[in-house]
């Protein structure tokens, strides 16, 4: 669709007052999923009648946003977007929990990996812009923004391997979780800079405010456009490092954007920067594994195994799930020489779903062949192994 938004009327839409809806905040990643949750209770209903509406294949959803005084046509333009692209994702959410794949994994035993929702309706579904316009007449003038929602072109085989990413979903998950709560953020201060009088000053340091959220939103997105290049590492991480350098100065204060660059700089051989960058992700978010995980590998290549294993031990305790964590904390107990420890991690790495340590072990004898339980076997087996027990 080229044409205009405003050539085709759209249904009144007023968004809730982030009084009503609650105004986002940093916190625990469980607490800051009941966000977007809340986000959506707001947002839904507005959404669903929008999408049944749409005479296209593609669900379509129109937000708008209203913009006087501090708040410029452009500043409400992309906040509009963001909400769109919120409301979008999250009737993805909907579509996909009655996925096959999905109710097979729900079906199964009660220590099945539960997918993150958020997280692959991102990896699954895109959104495009269809429609820009303005509606309503000054001094009540809305930016509307619409855009489309689209499944992968085969959504069973993207599904499929989408779930063979936890890592990725999880990353998508938090970025999903924050433009949710940004946009609430903007809401709660484009608020009071719509009565603002231009001519009796103030309007500066409003704009401003709005300003830092707006960049912080353009950063997730420049960030969530990155993710598709990172597999076991960053490819093209000379790249992914200008990149990454530009997105946090829009937003230094974004834990996932800060992890990504230690990351890439230590695939640079860039250790000490590196852990500048982890260091702050974790002040920002003590809770983010990853970022732990990034920690630990730069305190390894350091050669400082036993504060590699702590790093590593606080990832496991924050993502026990992952497999990839207990096996580099597996390989910071070999370069201590604690073969036990080692055995032990490398096998639960296996258990769920990375046996390629415990492979390379057993082949050199330092662990007892096909001691390992396979990724397949139950939960409670996960915890034996030939070779004693991690703490």
């Amino acid at each position: 669709m080229t044409a205009p938004a405003a050539r085709r009327p759209a249904p009144a839409l007023h968004a809730p007052s982030a009084a009503s809806c609650g105004e986002g905040a940093a916190g625990p990643l469980a607490v800051r999923v009941l966000t977007l949750f809340a986000f959506l209770a707001c947002f839904a209903p507005i959404a669903a009648g929008q999408a049944r509406a749409a005479s296209s294949p593609a669900l379509e959803f129109t937000e708008g946003r209203p913009f006087q005084g501090a708040v410029r046509r452009d500043m409400a333009r992309q906040a509009a977007q963001a909400a769109a692209e919120t409301m979008a994702f999250g009737r993805a959410v909907f579509l996909l929990a009655e996925h096959p794949a999905l109710l097979f994994i729900s079906a199964g035993d009660a220590g099945s990996f539960s997918p993150p929702l958020a997280g692959l309706a991102r990896m699954v579904y895109s959104t495009r812009v269809t429609a820009l316009g303005m509606r309503g007449f000054p001094p009540n003038v809305q930016a509307v923004v619409q855009v489309a929602l689209e499944p992968s072109p085969d959504l069973d085989r993207a599904v499929k391997k989408a779930l063979t990413r936890p890592d990725l979903l999880d990353l998508y998950e938090r970025a999903a979780i924050l433009q949710a709560e940004l946009v609430m953020r903007y809401d709660a201060a484009a608020q009071k800079g719509l009565s603002m009088n231009p001519e009796r000053g103030g309007t500066v340091e409003k704009r401003l405010k709005l300003t830092g959220i707006l960049n912080r939103l353009t950063a997730l997105e420049g960030y969530m456009a990155l993710l598709p290049r990172l597999e076991k590492s960053w490819n093209d991480p000379l790249a992914a490092h200008a990149k990454l350098a530009r997105l946090v100065e829009l937003a230094p204060d974004n834990p996932l954007i800060r992890t990504a660059m230690a990351e890439v700089l230590l695939q640079l051989d860039r250790p000490a920067e590196a852990m500048e960058h982890a260091g702050e992700a974790l002040a920002l978010d003590p809770g983010f594994a990853r970022a732990h995980d990034a920690k630990g590998t730069i305190f390894l290549r350091q050669r400082l195994p036993a504060l590699a294993a702590d790093s590593f031990s606080r990832a496991i305790a924050e993502a026990p799930s992952n497999p990839d964590y207990r096996a580099h904390r597996a390989a910071a107990y070999m370069v201590r020489e604690e073969t036990a420890l080692m055995c032990a991690d490398f096998a639960k790495a296996c258990a769920l779903g990375n046996c390629e340590g415990y492979a390379w072990a057993a082949e050199k004898g330092l662990c007892a062949p096909d001691a390992a339980p396979g990724p397949d076997q139950s939960a409670r087996d996960q915890d034996q192994s030939a070779c004693g027990a991690a703490p």
